[in-house]
């Protein structure tokens, strides 16, 4: 199914191992994707908890997207060559392929806008829970003070 095959190699030729086990959550191996029973019918796809499989089904927000196709545990330097074997053409609906080498953290991956986002948001939280407080110490009402309630006027 999933048939394109990448072969990441360094200077003296060394094979990159490329790790497949972790790339799916646990929460889709562990609840979403699981082989059904056994039964005579045709199984067109031969096992539902192939985590190429798993990542591949799992729906994208946006039109443009990054699908995690394999983890590299060892340190990279220097200069490498990834060989690819394009066996799954695009061409008919217009889709394109792309190789991304990205590393992440216990954070996420290198997209600072969220980052950035969170931060603009709790200042413009900050900014308003600071008027706030300023506007009930100046013109603060009792607790529970019905005068301003709209059938008693």
């Amino acid at each position: 199914m999933f048939n394109d095959t990448y072969v990441m190699t360094s200077q003296t030729n060394a094979v990159v191992p490329l790790r497949k086990q972790g790339i799916a959550w646990g929460s889709d191996i562990g609840q979403k994707f699981k082989n059904p029973p056994p039964s005579n019918n045709v199984r067109v796809i031969p096992d539902f908890e192939d985590e190429d499989f798993v990542v591949w089904m799992r729906v994208a927000g946006l039109p443009t997207f990054k699908k995690l196709w394999r983890i590299i545990d060892v340190d990279l330097e220097g200069n490498y060559t990834v060989q690819i074997q394009n066996n799954y053409p695009v061409d008919s609906f217009g889709g394109k392929k792309y190789l991304v080498l990205s590393e992440t953290s216990w954070l996420g991956g290198k997209n600072i806008f969220l980052g950035w986002a969170y931060i603009a948001v709790g200042c413009l939280c900050l900014v308003q829970a600071l008027a706030f407080f300023i506007k009930h110490k100046v013109s603060g009402r009792a607790l529970g003070d019905t005068k301003y309630l709209a059938w008693n006027k």
